[in-house]
């Protein structure tokens, strides 16, 4: 099949990262694949390092991209044409939008568009779902939670087909987790700086730790606006915990950071179904999570962790400080994890697409 997918940018996001997964899966099993990316990564301000890599990482597995620009009203007219030359010229046999610029620009040219909603909130005006009904063919929701959501949203059936992690990219290493010797347990976040992650609140649970003199320290690996995670910096001298506090910025080798964590953990507001959360769960990291989006979902069907209410700075503290203190309860969770986590490996998730795509 020729298969065009539409995204926004080659970007650490966990649903940029997951669609590059698929379609390289995709590539490999003899489909032609076509990614447009809304824009660049330096017009947003990330990471242009990463950027190199995820489109090195594209060519050497045959699949071409085109990057339309910025979403500048003068590039608006302009974007358009090239939607429609690009469609023209490849042919698709499925068209596949990501994010609603891509359901904006590829329902101009083609009805039977595959949509993936990859968030637990519209992101919209819930009324424009409505007009993607006339376009759209099939809608594809990224977990149960996501699923139901975006059936209230369309008034439509959605098809569920799990997010999903490529475990070759995790270095291969997918196997029982041997802890090191060092007295101080490790948690490792990882996500970009910004209001949705509530990293707030996981200084608040740095505090509660240190009150309890717990042997810990917290890295958050992400990029953000320098302004914020100056914020976000100052904060954690202010509650005086930088001496268990430390943000990483960018990092281009999450599964070694996580390779290196005892304890993995979400303090969200709101989450679709973090790509971050599979690998750590494919990597027998225990998790502490939020309750928001389907973070509940993976720690439930992997028996990897915990569950805590979003904001509940307490009893997040709680269950992380249980986790410090009893090594063999990380092990189990860590063991069930390896043995559960399957579910979300990419070739599960690229067959499912796959057999939804011919049936259109």
């Amino acid at each position: 099949m020729k298969i065009l997918h539409f995204i926004s940018s080659p970007a650490s996001g966990g649903a940029e990262i997951y669609v590059r997964d698929l379609c390289i899966h995709m590539a490999r099993q003899g489909h032609s694949v076509l990614i447009i990316f809304l824009t660049d990564a330096k017009s947003i301000g990330r990471d242009i390092e990463f950027e190199k890599k995820f489109l090195n990482e594209l060519k050497e597995n045959g699949i071409d991209y085109k990057i339309l620009g910025s979403r500048s009203k003068k590039d608006l007219l302009l974007n358009f044409l090239k939607v429609g030359k690009l469609l023209n010229t490849l042919k698709p046999d499925v068209v596949h939008a990501h994010l609603h610029y891509a359901m904006v620009y590829l329902s101009a040219f083609r009805s039977k568009v595959v949509y993936t909603h990859h968030s637990i909130i519209p992101g919209a005006p819930v009324f424009i779902f409505k007009l993607y009904n006339l376009r759209v063919g099939r809608y594809i929701g990224i977990s149960k939670k996501c699923k139901e959501i975006l059936e209230g949203y369309t008034n439509h059936e959605v098809a569920r087909i799990d997010n999903a992690v490529d475990s070759e990219r995790l270095n291969g290493n997918i196997k029982p987790r041997v802890e090191s010797d060092s007295n101080t347990v490790t948690i490792v976040a990882t996500g970009r700086l910004m209001h949705a992650k509530n990293y707030e609140m996981l200084i608040e649970v740095a505090v509660k730790l240190k009150e309890k003199n717990e042997n810990f320290k917290i890295l958050v690996a992400g990029e953000g606006k320098k302004e914020y995670r100056k914020i976000l910096e100052e904060k954690v001298v202010e509650r005086k915990v930088e001496d268990r506090f430390k943000f990483l910025g960018q990092c281009n080798d999450i599964p070694r950071l996580l390779k290196s964590a005892d304890i993995f953990v979400t303090t969200s507001h709101y989450e679709g179904l973090p790509i971050s959360l599979i690998e750590a769960s494919l990597l027998g990291v225990p998790a502490v999570v939020t309750d928001v989006g389907s973070c509940g979902e993976v720690v439930e069907k992997c028996k990897s962790g915990f569950v805590v209410n979003a904001d509940d700075v307490q009893n997040f503290s709680e269950k992380c400080s249980l986790l410090i203190n009893d090594k063999e309860l990380r092990l189990r969770l860590s063991k069930s994890a390896l043995v559960l986590s399957s579910h979300y490996e990419i070739e599960r998730s690229v067959n499912e697409h796959l057999t939804l795509y011919k049936n259109l």
